[in-house]
């Protein structure tokens, strides 16, 4: 993750709209495996998996906008 949002941590920005250093849109979320060791990340993780559809929503409706 350093290479696309350095000095970001994962616990800090998973599940958000992030922009890195070249303004390419970033959406973080932990690595699947994570529900296998830490079981109280899984709600967390489906809830991050779950809001993608209104991320890319939200991206199409700005791209239409600036056009």
């Amino acid at each position: 993750m350093e290479s696309f949002l350095p000095g970001a941590k994962i616990g800090q920005v998973h599940g958000t709209l992030q922009q890195d250093t070249k303004g390419r849109n970033i959406f973080p979320v932990y690595h699947p495996a994570v529900a296998l060791y830490n079981r109280n990340q899984l709600v967390g993780m489906q809830e991050d998996f779950l809001s993608i559809p209104k991320i890319i929503n939200k991206l199409k409706k700005e791209l239409h906008t600036n056009e």
